[in-house]
């Protein structure tokens, strides 16, 4: 980069920011003092491999000054989520974990939300939306509460929720406001770990009822009290006080390898852990800036955090104020000091995922070395794209690629595209989808793969390939698509699928059981079903247009049960009447109708 002028960088706390030869951020960090922080980067012997390579591409430097360390802290949070820079630690998992949110209705329900509004009332977070909503079935049958729409609610009119016992019906007032609410504030508390103190109070509803003679409302009660104690065998007591802690662990595993865990403790009790790891070296100041980040997002606000550094506990008074800034809340505290057994917990679970981790990328790094010898890669491929066109009887023409990366899936690079120029003509189609991803490519809002891989033949490879030059771009690709001219054969080891490079005439076979071939299917899969997902959805938004509803006796509503049920029926001719009929449950004279009417289409 060019020589910096040290002596105009201020002495002040801040955010510096290096820039690329296109003027993007690669790499933001705060720093209490600016100048000194960026002088240590030229420093000799002091430099990582990763920030030699950063500072290889670095072209410029730029600099904001804050009032403190605490608004840098913010600042570079908020600059760190907004642009992404290459070589900062980022928090690559794009998702919010699940909350329970309990809504300010006279009669409130009680649904699961990734997003935290002003709305409600919210418990959590959780690790594990299945196991929410296993454990949300369970608590509505101890304490049956609405799950419905606001508009349902509204039609007065119990619903199959109430047959199943998982809803008290106060649509009808089939139950008093004070009995509702009460089963709302027992939800609250068994979610929120207080499981004993809502036990207490059943057994003294019980003997209650028993003295009253009330029999069989006691028996009832003693099903409850029965049915918690199961569930309170699922959560992990960690704390003897009712306290609500987050808990953030670092620890080196390997040699630039972290190992990251998120405990949430909840009541005293562990709701759920989440492991991840970091291929990178991380240093004190890493963590804070990542912990402020997870923050920043605002996917939970806390009342304790802390944070653990090779299992010994880390405070920033500077962290802990900006939490308290960015929440705008006094009370939240950052904890000095945590229970050994915590730390023990948090050890053997990130020591038990390492193992598995470390074995499956050493298989995948394997797999990835062979790929790229036998597709003649000049490297081994960590981001690869696969890419699909799909499209239903020349209607909903839509394309998607899908990334995998560092060894699995990577949601937050999956990219939808709504085929704008042609209608049943996949390679043209193939082209618009690379024309478009060319462009985006070159405008830097998204990364250049290591290898794309293309659902189709020779000639979607040509296109795909032709669309990536228009748009002045060039990267590897291989397609995928299954021989033509070959009938499936069972009894032979070679697999029907076949493999094509652009400059090899002919297509690459497989045995059926090669672990390549086995790959490049699991990501042509992958893109099959996102592509069939995102069909589904423009489908149902557009139903009104659905060629369906043109055939007599078919309407919006049976429209929508049979593209549900089967988003692939215009190109699927295994779907029968009688498919339709069991699963749509809709008579045999329309079911049948249906199938023709498709079938005279394609």
């Amino acid at each position: 980069m060019k020589k910096i002028k040290l002596d105009v960088i201020p002495a002040l706390p801040g955010v510096y920011i290096f820039l690329d030869e296109k003027n993007q951020p690669i790499y933001v960090g705060k720093a209490r003092n600016i100048k000194k922080r960026v002088s240590s980067y030229f420093t000799k012997g002091t430099q990582t491999i990763k920030t030699k390579l950063m500072l290889e591409k670095a072209k410029d430097l730029k600099f904001i000054v804050t009032s403190n360390e605490v608004e840098a802290l913010l600042l570079e949070a908020n600059l760190i989520k907004n642009e992404k820079p290459k070589y900062n630690i980022l928090l690559k998992d794009s998702k919010s974990y699940p909350y329970l949110k309990i809504t300010t209705h006279e009669y409130p329900k009680i649904i699961i939300s990734r997003k935290i509004d002003k709305d409600g009332k919210y418990i959590g977070p959780f690790v594990n939306v299945g196991d929410v909503r296993g454990l949300l079935k369970e608590i509505l049958k101890l304490f049956p509460i609405r799950t419905c729409s606001e508009a349902t609610f509204k039609k007065g009119k119990i619903c199959i929720n109430y047959q199943i016992k998982r809803c008290s019906g106060p649509c009808e007032k089939l139950i008093s406001k004070s009995d509702y609410l009460k089963n709302v504030e027992n939800i609250v508390k068994v979610f929120s770990g207080q499981i004993k103190e809502v036990e207490d109070y059943l057994r003294e509803e019980m003997l209650k009822a028993s003295k009253k003679l009330e029999f069989e409302k006691a028996a009832e009660l003693r099903d409850r009290i029965e049915g918690l104690k199961k569930l309170s065998v699922k959560q992990i007591a960690v704390l003897n006080e009712n306290v609500n802690i987050d808990i953030f662990y670092f620890k080196n595993m390997k040699e630039n390898i972290f190992g990251i865990a998120y405990i949430f403790v909840r009541g005293g009790k562990i709701i759920g852990v989440d492991k991840n790891f970091l291929e990178e070296n991380l240093e004190e100041d890493d963590i804070i800036s990542f912990v402020s980040q997870y923050y920043y997002k605002k996917w939970s606000k806390p009342e304790k955090f802390v944070v653990i550094f090779n299992n010994e506990v880390v405070y920033s008074d500077v962290l802990e104020s900006a939490m308290k800034s960015l929440f705008e809340d006094s009370k939240i505290k950052m904890m000095k000091r945590i229970k050994r057994e915590i730390i023990g917990f948090a050890e053997r679970n990130i020591e038990v995922a390492f193992k598995n981790f470390y074995e499956a990328k050493l298989t995948d790094k394997d797999l990835l070395n062979r790929l790229a010898k036998r597709f003649s890669l000049s490297k081994v491929p960590n981001l690869i794209e696969c890419a699909d066109i799909s499209h239903l009887g020349g209607e909903y023409t839509v394309g998607v690629s899908i990334a995998y990366e560092n060894g699995k899936f990577n949601k937050s690079g999956y990219r939808r595209y709504k085929i704008k120029t042609v209608e049943n003509d996949d390679f043209a189609a193939m082209y618009e989808l690379f024309y478009r991803k060319g462009l985006r490519i070159k405008e830097g809002k998204e990364p250049l793969a290591d290898l794309y891989i293309i659902d189709g033949g020779k000639g979607q490879l040509s296109s795909a390939i032709r669309g990536f030059e228009d748009a002045g771009v060039q990267g590897n690709f291989i397609a995928i698509a299954k021989g033509r001219s070959k009938k499936e054969d069972l009894k032979s080891l070679v697999s029907k699928e076949e493999v094509f490079l652009p400059e090899r005439k002919n297509p690459i076979t497989f045995q059926r059981d090669d672990s390549i071939l086995l790959f490049v299917q699991k990501l042509r899969d992958e893109a099959h079903r996102f592509a069939i997902e995102y069909q589904r959805k423009l489908m149902l938004k557009n139903i009104k247009e659905s060629p369906l509803i043109t055939i007599e006796g078919v309407g919006e509503k049976t429209a929508k049960k049979v593209l549900k049920a089967f988003p692939d029926i215009y190109v699927n001719k295994n779907i029968s009447s009688e498919d339709l009929i069991n699963k749509c449950k809709i008579p045999q004279k329309i079911a049948e109708k249906i199938i023709d009417f498709v079938r005279n289409k394609s």
